[in-house]
């Protein structure tokens, strides 16, 4: 008999014995010394990867078309980073469906700097990733551990990614992403490296800081076509998560120009994001915005890379 065949009839079998009447995606704790090798967890994190789950037919040999199945949930990742591993030490992150499933991977990143960036995606079984709706790697079907590459000149700004993966049968579970520029090493893609927006923490308060040009084309107070998703993604992740909160939107400028004409430019950018949130949802009452001008500079206005940090729009969550 084909091996492969023999590996799909001994996976069924043993399916049928277990069943698969698994509860939604209750959290497994990762194993002991693998604490960041994990699927995603249900707790949304700002700018992380967004994945949709599905459950999967027996004898599944490929990605499905997620159009056609409805989601069972989702999990949040800032990486994608589950070595190679066996089966039987659980599936990180995921639950104690052993196989047959798939999850949808996608969210925004933003690149600083123009240029060639080359990506490498390690899956058993298959995956595929998707950049601003351009597949650049496909390893689709059902195998053991497999990498693809692919290089793509992307522009400064923020960009769509998506990796669809799925588990056939049981015995081998991977999936990395990693990135790289120039001759640098690989290393794991983290939305944390390539977030739109700084979030930090500081004495229990939440504060979002953007670079204006995400937002704004240069000296104007409109928003530009992407950052909508930007926006979207602050108020589902944090703004949402505070229903109670009030939230002070304040836009900042560099020191080109007189002080009347950035604290105008400032107070207008600020008004244009918070009547975003506004028009989606925001109760007015807790919406502040404040344009403060060249006050209160990130860094010395001493350079032209200096100017752009801070030309800003910080965010700050009050409780």
């Amino acid at each position: 008999m084909n091996p492969f065949k023999r590996r799909m009839i001994i996976s069924i079998a043993l399916s049928l014995l277990i069943g698969l009447m698994i509860p939604l995606w209750a959290l497994q704790s990762p194993q002991s010394g693998d604490h960041q090798a994990v699927f995603g967890s249900k707790e949304k994190v700002a700018f992380a990867l967004q994945g949709d789950i599905y459950y999967l037919d027996q004898g599944a040999s490929k990605l499905p078309d997620f159009s056609k199945l409805k989601p069972q949930g989702s999990i949040y990742t800032t990486e994608l980073n589950v070595p190679q591993r066996s089966f039987d030490s659980g599936f990180p992150g995921v639950t104690d469906r052993f196989e047959w499933f798939a999850i949808n991977y996608h969210g925004s990143f933003m690149v600083s700097e123009a240029g060639k960036y080359k990506f490498r995606l390690s899956s058993d079984d298959g995956s595929q990733l998707w950049i601003d709706g351009k597949k650049l790697i496909d390893i689709d079907g059902v195998h053991p551990e497999v990498s693809g590459e692919a290089e793509v000149n992307l522009t400064a700004g923020v960009h769509q990614m998506r990796v669809p993966y799925f588990q056939g049968p049981r015995y081998g579970v991977a999936l990395q992403l990693e990135v790289t520029r120039g001759n640098a090493q690989f290393e794991i893609f983290s939305t944390k490296n390539y977030a739109p927006a700084q979030v930090t923490e500081e004495k229990g308060a939440t504060k979002i800081s953007l670079g204006s040009a995400i937002l704004f084309d240069f000296n104007k107070s409109n928003l530009k076509p992407g950052a909508d998703d930007v926006l979207k993604e602050i108020k589902e992740s944090i703004l949402d998560q505070h229903p109670q909160s009030h939230f002070v939107i304040e836009g900042y400028t560099d020191d080109v120009g007189s002080d009347t004409y950035n604290l105008g430019l400032s107070q207008r950018r600020a008004e244009t994001v918070a009547t975003w949130f506004r028009e989606h949802g925001v109760e007015t009452s807790r919406l502040t915005a404040k344009g403060l001008g060249k006050s209160n500079p990130k860094v010395p206005n001493t350079s032209d890379a200096n100017r752009a940090q801070n030309r800003r729009v910080e965010i700050s969550v009050q409780d």
